[in-house]
């Protein structure tokens, strides 16, 4: 909440804020689960052995599990003063771009 009040006090009027986020999922449909498996399983080893970094790419999984829903992050944002312009999944669902717009 802090941040989305952030957002608002610096975008202008009718300004423009572009979100990427992996959501957690209120009903996962079979789709989700190839998706989550590859969120829990293989971008972290991927991740882990490109960067070298295992700890980043393994707490991704535990932060989407704490995260919002998609519903959840729209009804924050509206509470924020944003107007929801659009949202757009990823290819396979595993993540989300919306695009809000200061009211």
């Amino acid at each position: 909440q802090e941040a989305l009040k952030e957002f608002f006090r610096v975008l202008k009027p009718r300004g423009v804020l572009v979100i990427l986020e992996f959501l957690k999922k209120d009903n996962p449909t079979w789709l989700d689960k190839i998706s989550g498996f590859y969120t829990n399983k293989v971008l972290p080893l991927v991740g882990g052995v490109i960067s070298k970094n295992y700890g980043a790419y393994s707490y991704l999984p535990q932060s989407i599990e704490g995260f919002l829903s998609l519903e959840g992050l729209k009804f924050e944002l509206k509470n924020a003063g944003f107007e929801i312009v659009r949202t757009e999944d990823s290819i396979a669902q595993i993540s989300t771009t919306m695009l809000v717009r200061k009211s």
